[in-house]
């Protein structure tokens, strides 16, 4: 993966109270109305039922993001002294700590990632994390619950919060002190992101899948409510949560603080937010594009921003910048070709749009260094200039290509049953490792089910061959 480093301003947590409530805002992925389809289940406590199965597990998967929130300075050390270097949430945990969505427990110095988390912590995670990837969140007047009195006062309005906006459903008991179990968490977090992503349509249903075709954990299927099961198959198809085996989701599970983080910074990367300051990644789908981002201490879209953007092939990076920290225009690259003055805000150089965001095309021949600034037309590049860099791979920028298509599937023998299901898989393989996967899957083959009918097959789910290196695949039976 690319390394991203650079300092950036850093946002601070506010220890004990909650963050702003900052207005809505418009970013590269549109911001939706939240939705209380999910709400009454975090409320009170629901009795499990049996949710009607519409398939097998068809669910895979595709629509994990691209992109990352958790980069630049949102990759700095939290400096929680429970969190160990080693510590498997690390790095989630040091995320959601510098877009203020924790301030840690006791004095601050320490976060208890492997504690179980409460409903409460819950609901003040998810209203700050809410806030700071730009839902607009009106303030609560009066409890909206019988039993949050003596809560502590930053959850008891974070939970009056997230009933005033329609996040959850008031009245009766919120159960502040129980321990959040793992289908709650996913309930809430498809309301976080339905009120901060345009991953779901305003009826609430994922746009990449329909709700009818959801229902991919076998034990959320049988012991969880059908509403349940769909939040938590949508969890699984944005990339947001695996599960704890292939079939097993485990929704009356308990939730630790760190696996709280987990699942919110995954979340996060459906979302506008990015550190303050410029940031940068390099686009793995649509290769050759370097998708800049701009963003002010709330982490709003900063639009209209100039950024001065120069790179040099990373063996050459000492090159770049000269003793006193300037930039050495002899040395480096103008990625902007409109422009003609290197290491230099000008007129010629890239504004970030509406969503403070824009995308710089750049043909990568070498592993390759990428610095991005910004400031008034006219500054120069120096030693105290905030800059970010992006370290690309070769390898990143030029994926291997396929030569053969492997396709399996879990049909034991040579007969099925009809109107069972069988689910092939298909991976793409160079010709330099059969078990290596190429392609917009990643590490983890593309999949699809088969429902077997009297009449040849229908497909449950599909196959994205977009940017792969095979044009179609043929399956007969």
């Amino acid at each position: 993966m690319p390394r991203y480093v650079g300092p950036v301003p850093r946002a601070q947590a506010k220890e004990g109270s909650m963050p702003q409530l900052v207005k809505k805002r418009r970013s590269a992925w549109a911001v939706l109305a939240a939705s209380a389809l999910f709400a009454s289940l975090l409320a009170v406590a629901a009795t499990p039922v049996g949710a009607a199965a519409v398939g097998s597990d068809d669910a895979s998967a595709g629509n994990t993001s691209e992109f990352d929130a958790c980069i630049g300075a949102a990759e700095e050390d939290g400096e929680f002294t429970d969190v160990s270097d080693g510590h498997t949430h690390k790095d989630a945990i040091n995320c959601i700590a510098y877009y203020g969505i924790t301030s840690g427990t006791g004095d601050g110095t320490t976060f208890s990632p492997n504690d179980m988390i409460s409903r409460a912590q819950v609901a003040t995670m998810i209203v700050r994390a809410s806030t700071a990837a730009g839902a607009d969140l009106d303030d609560a007047m009066g409890d909206k619950f019988d039993d949050i009195e003596e809560v502590a006062e930053v959850h008891r309005n974070s939970i009056n919060v997230l009933a005033e906006n329609g996040l959850i459903a008031d009245g009766g008991n919120f159960r502040p002190d129980d321990s959040a179990t793992r289908a709650e968490m996913a309930v809430m977090v498809v309301a976080m992101l339905k009120a901060t992503s345009d991953q779901f349509n305003e009826g609430g249903e994922l746009k990449a899948v329909s709700n009818a075709d959801l229902d991919h954990f076998k034990d959320a299927r049988d012991n969880a409510p059908r509403t349940v099961d769909i939040a938590i198959s949508q969890l699984y198809e944005l990339g947001v949560a695996s599960g704890q085996t292939s079939e097993a989701f485990n929704p009356s599970g308990d939730l630790t603080r760190g696996q709280m983080a987990a699942f919110i910074t995954r979340a996060l990367a459906h979302t506008s937010v990015r550190p303050a300051g410029v940031t940068a990644q390099w686009n793995s789908d649509n290769k050759g594009e370097i998708v800049v981002s701009v963003r002010g201490d709330d982490f709003a879209p900063v639009v209209d921003a100039v950024v001065d953007v120069f790179h040099i092939p990373t063996a050459d990076a000492a090159l770049a910048l000269n003793a006193d920290g300037t930039c050495d225009s002899d040395e480096v690259r103008n990625t902007d070709q409109s422009s003609t003055k290197l290491c230099e805000i000008d007129h010629g150089d890239d504004k970030s749009d509406n969503n403070g965001d824009f995308i710089i095309p750049l043909t990568i021949e070498t592993d390759t260094t990428v610095w991005l600034w910004t400031g008034d037309v006219g500054d120069k590049f120096g030693s105290d200039t905030d800059v970010y860099r992006l370290d690309i791979g070769e390898t990143e920028a030029k994926p291997k290509s396929a030569t053969r298509v492997h396709i399996s599937s879990d049909l034991k023998g040579d007969k099925a049953k009809l109107s069972s299901s069988v689910t092939y898989t298909v991976q793409l393989q160079s010709g330099e490792d059969e078990n290596t996967s190429v392609g917009v899957t990643g590490e983890k083959p593309a999949t699809f089910t088969v429902r077997l009918a009297r009449h040849g097959f229908t497909t449950a789910g599909t196959v994205n061959l977009e940017a792969l290196e095979v044009n179609s695949i043929s399956i007969t039976t």
